[in-house]
């Protein structure tokens, strides 16, 4: 039987991937270097009161805070809820990396680990600029960039505008984004303040930014803008079939 022949975006990769091995050797084109935001993700659907108060505890000790995030389902379905918690770092990717691994594993060594995710500032040095580097060096799934539009909404109108907004994220496939609206809210702290993020797979850091600000000329257009904008590109991200349940 004749081996199947390679399909042009098969080549492609194929082609990216040797050209990149053969730059590394001259000069590395994967290292970003600056701050870094770091998200871990817990299982705690048993004893969850008395996972959360461990948790606290655990974080007292460490540079992390708790925090949950709420994702709002249809009636259909229950409201989902995850407990995550957050902390920042400075240094270079790759490297890292190990350094954040073995850190949380030592520290949150009791808890059900779903997720860690580790978040680059859309600002850092070596953040690939546009679309041909992305595809070239940073082809991989797991490399993604995700601008969170935060806003905070009066409580008796959270409700009705929250159903607003869910129907302007699914019907907004023009840009073809991935928008999850989700609350996000700090241990002891009383408001949530409401989230929507949108998922650039393809695109290099200039072209996330004009979708960002198209999508926020959109947003002023339905007499809605955010209160803050935070922009990232995601380098680590162990378990991204998580996201299947924030795409709701």
């Amino acid at each position: 039987m004749r081996p199947r022949p390679f399909s042009v975006v098969e080549y492609v990769h194929k082609k990216s991937i040797e050209f990149k091995s053969k730059l590394d050797v001259l000069v590395p084109t994967n290292i970003i270097k600056g701050t870094f935001k770091v998200h871990i993700t817990f299982g705690c659907k048993s004893n969850s009161e008395q996972v959360i108060e461990n948790l606290k505890k655990t974080c007292e000790k460490t540079k992390y805070k708790i925090a949950f995030i709420q994702l709002y389902a249809d009636k259909k379905k229950n409201n989902l809820q995850q407990l995550i918690a957050f902390s920042y770092y400075h240094g270079e990717y790759p490297s890292i990396v190990q350094e954040i691994e073995k850190e949380i594993h030592e520290q949150f060594k009791n808890f059900n680990i779903l997720r860690i995710q580790i978040k680059s500032l859309a600002s850092n040095e070596g953040i690939p600029q546009i679309n041909i580097d992305k595809e070239l060096f940073w082809n991989e799934k797991t490399y993604y960039f995700e601008f969170h539009y935060r806003i905070v909404l009066k409580h008796e109108l959270d409700g009705k505008f929250l159903k607003f907004l869910q129907k302007r994220c699914e019907s907004n496939s023009r840009y073809k984004l991935y928008l999850s609206p989700y609350a996000l809210k700090q241990i002891d702290h009383k408001k949530f303040h409401y989230i929507i993020t949108m998922r650039l797979l393809d695109v290099g850091r200039n072209g996330a930014f004009q979708m960002n600000n198209q999508l926020i000329k959109y947003y002023k257009g339905i007499l809605f803008l955010p209160l803050k904008v935070e922009h990232e590109f995601i380098v680590y991200d162990t378990n991204m079939d998580l996201m299947n349940l924030e795409n709701i």
